[in-house]
C-alpha cells in the first residue's frame, strides 16, 4: 500500500513537473522567456494559451494550443510550430513565407483550426500552387495578381485540354473553389504574397489523378502538397512517410517522380527516390504522371510525411532536422547540363546506388516531362531493356560503375552547344568519357577539364552519336620506388610517408577521398625523409594519395581506421 501510494505521488510529482498551463502576459516572441508567465518558455508537454500578439521563430512545440479571441499568433518565415493536442483557434493564426523561405505549422489531432498562408509569389515567372486550407474562393485571393486583357494570373490544368493550362479570366466566377491538394498556376503583377484563408486539414488528404486523353498531356496531373508544413518528397529526405514511397504504385513506372516547375531555367525539375533528400515547401503544386486508359487513381498525402523544418524555398535540397537519412542507401552521381548560345540548359542525371538495375526501376528511374520542349534536350536511354522513353533520371547498380556505357540523346538546334558536369560525386578512381561516334573521340570529365564544346552543323535528334563511358582507374602501384612507403597505422589517424629524400625537391601531398574531394594538401619537407600527416578530423575510409614532384608521380590507396 505505501509503495502504491508512492508511485502515485511520483507520478502526480512527474505530471505537474513536466506538464504546464502556460499562458502569455505581453506581445512577444515565442522564444523569449518575457512574453511568458512564470518566465519558461513552453515546450512540447505544455498547454499554451495565447491572449497577445505571439510571434513564432526557430523550431517550437506545444501539446495543445488555444488563441484566445482577437488575438495572434504568427509563424514567421524561419518559424515552425508543431501542436500534439487539439487546437482552439478563437483569434488570428498566420503562416508567412518570403522568397528563400516559408513557416510551417503541423496540427496531429484533429481540429478545426482557420489559418491564412502567406504564400510568397515571384512576378517574373508562373509558381505551381496548391490551397494548404479548404474552403478558399478565388474571389478571395485578389492580391494583385497578374492581367493579360481578360486573363488572370491564375489558371488550372486540364490534361483534356491541348494546351493543358486554362486561366481564370474576369468572368470567372468569384465563387469558384480552390481545391486543397489540387494544383494551380498563379503570377503576381508584382514581387509579394498571396493569401490563402481556410481551415486547415489534419488528416490524410486523397487527391483523384486521371488519363485526361489530351493529345500532350493527357497523363500529366497537377497536384499540391495540401499541408500547411514541408512535406518530405522521397525516402532520403527522412525515417517517415514520404509522398513517392505511398503513392508508387499508382505511377507509370517510367514516371515514378516528382515533376516540380523551375521557372529561372524554364524547365521541370524531376525528383524520385535517387534524388538527394528532397522536401516541398507548404502548398507547393508538381506534376505527376499516372495512370493509362481514361483510368482513375487516387494519390495519398499521409499526415506522418509532413516535417516543420524549414527546407528553404520551393523543393529544397536540405534534410529536414532530426530526420534519419537512409545510410544504407549507397548513391553516388553524374548530373550533365547542355547549354546552347541562348545560355538555355537542360540536364540529365546518372545515378549509382544498390537499389537499382540496369533496366527500368520504378521510383529510381524516370522519364523527361514531354510538355518540356522537345526541341531542345539532354536524356539517356536505359542500359538494358530500352523502352522507349527518353529519361531525365537514369538508376544504375553501384557495382556496375567500373565498367559501363550509358546512351546519351541530345535535341539541339545546329550551332555550339557545350556539356558541363553539373554536380559529380563519382568516386576518385573512376573515370568518366565522353564518345562521339561521329568523330570517334574519347573526351574526359576531369579536374582540368568539366566542360566539352560541341560544334554541328545540322540539328542533333535522338541517341546513336553520344556515349558516356564509366571506367574504373586502375591505381598501378608497382611505379613506386622500393625507398618510398606510404601507410596509415592501423588504429591511428594518420598518414606516414617514408623516403621522401628520394625526391630532389620538396614533394607535394595530396589526398583525395573515395568520391575525389580534396581532403588534405601539404608541401612536405623532404630533408626530415619522413613525415608524418594527421587525419584526425577525417572519417575511416579508403582514401587515395597523390605524391608528386616533376618526373615523380606516385599514387596509392590507403585505408583510415
Amino acid at each position: 500500500m505505501i509503495r502504491l501510494l508512492f508511485v502515485i505521488v511520483i507520478f502526480l510529482f512527474s505530471f505537474t513537473l513536466y506538464s504546464a498551463d502556460i499562458s502569455s502576459t505581453q506581445d512577444g516572441d515565442w522564444n523569449a522567456t518575457a512574453t511568458w508567465a512564470g518566465g519558461s518558455i513552453p515546450t512540447s508537454s505544455d498547454n499554451v494559451t495565447i491572449s497577445h500578439a505571439v510571434t513564432v521563430t526557430g523550431a517550437q512545440a506545444a501539446s495543445t494550443l488555444t488563441i484566445d479571441a482577437s488575438k495572434t499568433l504568427t509563424i514567421t518565415k524561419d518559424g515552425s510550430l508543431t501542436v500534439t493536442g487539439a487546437i482552439t483557434d478563437n483569434g488570428t493564426l498566420t503562416i508567412n513565407s518570403d522568397a528563400d523561405e516559408s513557416g510551417a505549422l503541423i496540427a496531429k489531432a484533429a481540429s478545426s483550426v482557420t489559418i491564412t498562408y502567406n504564400y510568397y509569389v515571384d512576378s517574373d515567372y508562373w509558381r505551381l500552387i496548391s490551397p494548404v486550407m479548404s474552403g478558399e474562393v478565388y474571389g478571395d485571393i485578389d492580391d494583385n495578381l497578374a492581367q493579360n486583357s481578360a486573363q488572370r494570373g491564375i489558371g488550372t490544368f486540364d490534361n483534356g485540354a491541348a494546351d493543358g493550362f486554362v486561366p481564370y479570366t474576369t468572368s470567372t466566377s468569384t465563387s469558384t473553389s480552390l481545391t486543397n491538394g489540387t494544383g494551380y498556376e498563379i503570377m503576381r503583377s508584382s514581387d509579394g504574397t498571396i493569401a490563402f484563408t481556410g481551415t486547415m486539414l489534419n488528416a490524410q488528404v486523397q487527391v483523384v489523378v486521371n488519363d485526361g486523353a489530351g493529345a500532350n498531356n493527357g497523363n500529366w496531373n497537377l497536384i499540391g502538397n495540401p499541408f500547411p508544413s514541408y512535406y518530405n518528397v522521397n525516402s532520403n529526405a527522412g525515417s517517415g512517410a514520404d509522398f513517392l514511397s505511398d503513392n508508387v504504385a499508382d505511377f507509370d513506372g517510367s514516371f515514378a517522380a516528382v515533376y516540380a516547375w523551375d521557372g529561372i531555367e524554364d524547365s521541370y525539375d524531376i525528383y524520385n527516390q535517387s534524388s538527394d533528400a528532397k522536401t516541398m515547401q507548404p502548398g507547393d503544386g508538381f506534376f505527376v504522371y499516372c495512370c493509362s486508359s481514361s483510368t482513375f487513381k487516387i494519390l495519398e498525402f499521409e499526415e506522418d510525411a509532413q516535417t516543420v523544418a524549414s527546407g528553404g524555398k520551393g523543393f529544397s535540397g536540405d534534410e529536414p532536422s532530426g530526420a534519419a537519412k537512409n545510410i544504407d542507401f549507397q548513391n553516388v552521381k553524374f548530373i550533365l547540363k547542355i547549354i546552347n548560345e541562348d545560355k538555355r540548359s537542360r540536364k540529365t542525371e546518372i545515378y549509382f546506388n544498390n537499389k537499382s538495375t540496369r533496366g527500368l526501376d520504378p521510383g529510381y528511374d524516370a522519364g523527361v516531362m514531354g510538355m518540356s520542349g522537345k526541341d531542345f534536350q539532354i536524356y539517356s536511354h536505359l542500359v538494358e531493356d530500352h523502352n522507349g522513353i527518353n529519361m531525365g533520371i537514369q538508376s544504375l547498380p553501384y557495382s556496375d560503375m567500373n565498367d559501363i556505357v550509358v546512351p546519351i540523346g541530345i535535341n539541339a538546334k545546329a550551332g555550339e552547344i557545350a556539356l558541363v558536369v553539373q554536380e559529380n560525386t563519382i568516386p576518385y578512381d573512376v573515370q568518366v568519357y565522353l564518345e562521339d561516334k561521329n568523330t570517334g573521340k574519347f573526351t574526359a570529365f576531369d579536374e582540368e577539364s568539366n566542360s566539352i564544346k560541341i560544334q554541328s552543323s545540322q540539328d542533333l535528334s535522338g541517341t546513336g552519336r553520344f556515349f558516356l563511358h564509366f571506367n574504373q582507374e586502375k591505381i598501378d602501384e608497382s611505379n613506386i620506388p622500393s625507398e618510398i612507403k606510404i601507410y596509415a597505422p592501423l588504429g591511428e589517424r594518420k598518414v606516414i610517408v617514408e623516403g621522401l629524400k628520394r625526391f630532389e625537391e620538396d614533394p607535394t601531398f595530396t589526398l583525395y577521398n573515395v568520391k575525389g574531394e580534396l581532403v588534405k594538401q601539404r608541401i612536405l619537407n623532404k630533408e626530415n625523409d619522413t613525415e608524418t600527416i594527421m587525419v584526425d578530423d577525417l572519417s575511416g575510409s579508403v582514401y587515395i594519395v597523390n605524391l608528386n614532384f616533376n618526373s615523380i608521380f606516385i599514387k596509392k590507396k590507403i585505408i583510415i581506421e
